[in-house]
């Protein structure tokens, strides 16, 4: 039934095609080939990259994602050093785009450029001290 549609539909057409005149055919050409209105090419030159890479680590080739305040989180400080990302880190260390500039009892101060954050342990300005009971 299939071919018998599309027979049918190539005679049908070859029919029709057979009627025009080769003006008629040079029109509809015409109109085909009419260029279509795009952007300049010139115009390419002042895009920017659409893509954002990110850095990677040397030894493993895993993606360092930049950290913002709100995802850095002290875990504990203990003899001037403070426990933040799976590691221990010292004053002048740099977190992210942060550099430690100093470490409190419960609190660290963080800069970049010319802003200063200051973050304590928990995210709350609570005193967070570990008391020894018995001493």
């Amino acid at each position: 039934m299939r071919k018998i549609a599309f027979i049918a539909l190539i005679a049908m057409s070859a029919a029709n095609a057979i009627g025009l005149s080769a003006q008629e055919i040079n029109t509809k050409v015409a109109k085909i080939q009419v260029t279509r209105g795009g952007m300049d090419v010139s115009k390419f030159q002042t895009v920017s990259d659409p893509f954002f890479y990110f850095e990677r680590n040397a030894t493993t080739g895993a993606i360092i994602t930049p950290k913002t305040e709100d995802e850095i989180t002290i875990a504990a400080i203990m003899n001037n050093k403070v426990y933040i990302d799976g590691g221990w880190k010292k004053a002048g260390d740099t977190i992210g785009s942060y550099t430690i500039k100093s470490i409190g009892p419960n609190f660290i101060i963080l800069k970049n450029g010319g802003k200063m954050k200051k973050l304590f342990i928990g995210n709350k300005q609570e005193n967070n001290f570990i008391k020894i009971q018995g001493r």
